[in-house]
């Protein structure tokens, strides 16, 4: 607290302050006047109790005398103490969702397509929300910088809105499949922080759920890493029933026969066609076509139920069959 004060001759060099919350005095100081000016320090804040303000709104005034017993009044500041953060919450993207970088809409319900923004909502009880920033990082590796995910340190973007926020984010910014984490934090008129509030979501597949196939894998390989796919559908179903996961995501390409037949295959996989092998990022129908072909039965679930396939182009040499899946298709 601070002000200005007489300095004339026979003005007191005492200056009497006094802090009040509503019609209530807070706190009162008596100090002396250094020239033209005054202060309430830290020590003088020490001396008595409360040492410091609660948060709320406040009024302080200050008061002087001189020799002929004038008594000069101030003007009647109003101040906020705040000292409490904004609480920040993330509405989209939802944690743990499966969201779809394309247009396309699947019937398997786990499924959502991307909204192009990343909104939500923030409060301040004190001094009121100031902005809104956030930050977008990629699995465990760089964070988005404005135009790419280059940037090993958190970026963190001015979104637009205060206590509705948003920042546009559309699907084409994604450079690859998997796991995504948004962080927002605010800060309120007072210039405090928040901690942050942080949403962990997967694009296009679950790494934690998934098993990869290409035809430039090889069955040898565990297939439950992008950089390590297995090279055919069936040996994919099979560790993704080892592994207790239940995608198998297959990229673009010709497969031989499947046959799921027997307890090394398991119940309620998914089969999903339609993604690239290098960004795992799953295309419309009609690109990246994954296409299962065989001489007699191309396709065989024998004793196995709720296996849903999507996005699958089977073709049966012997009967000139060409099936193209989709949409999902539930099979036992």
């Amino acid at each position: 607290l601070s002000g200005a004060a007489g300095n004339a001759v026979g003005d007191s060099t005492t200056v009497n302050v006094t802090v009040k919350q509503g019609a209530s005095i807070i706190r009162s100081f008596s100090v002396t006047r250094s020239g033209a000016t005054w202060s309430v320090g830290a020590l003088d804040w020490a001396a008595g109790s409360p040492a410091s303000l609660a948060d709320g709104t406040y009024t302080v005034q200050a008061t002087q005398v001189d020799w002929a017993a004038n008594t000069g009044v101030s003007n009647i500041n109003t101040f906020t103490v705040d000292t409490n953060a904004p609480v920040v919450t993330v509405t989209a993207p939802v944690a743990g969702q499966l969201y779809l970088s394309g247009t396309t809409t699947f019937n398997t319900g786990s499924l959502q397509n991307w909204g192009g923004s990343i909104t939500g909502t923030a409060t301040d009880a004190g001094s009121g929300v100031a902005s809104v920033q956030v930050s977008i990082r990629q699995g465990s590796g760089n964070y988005w910088n404005g135009t790419s995910f280059a940037s090993a340190s958190e970026v963190l973007l001015t979104a637009t809105g205060t206590t509705s926020w948003s920042l546009a984010f559309p699907a084409a910014n994604f450079p690859a499949g998997g796991a995504y984490t948004v962080r927002a934090v605010g800060t309120d008129n007072a210039l405090n922080t928040s901690s942050g509030t942080s949403k962990t979501f997967n694009v296009d597949y679950d790494p934690a759920q998934s098993v990869f196939v290409a035809t430039t894998g090889s069955d040898a390989n565990t297939g439950l890493l992008p950089t390590s796919p297995k090279a055919t559908i069936g040996a994919g179903l099979q560790a993704a029933n080892t592994a207790g996961r239940t995608w198998v995501v297959v990229a673009g390409g010709s497969y031989g026969a499947l046959s799921i037949s027997g307890v090394t295959y398991g119940n309620s996989k998914v089969v999903a066609g339609g993604f690239s092998s290098s960004s795992w990022l799953r295309a419309a129908p009609g690109t990246n076509t994954v296409t299962i072909s065989a001489n007699g039965t191309a396709v065989l679930v024998d004793g196995k139920t709720g296996n849903v396939f999507q996005q699958l182009t089977v073709t049966a040499g012997n009967t000139g069959l060409s099936r193209p899946v989709t949409a999902s298709t539930a099979s036992g």
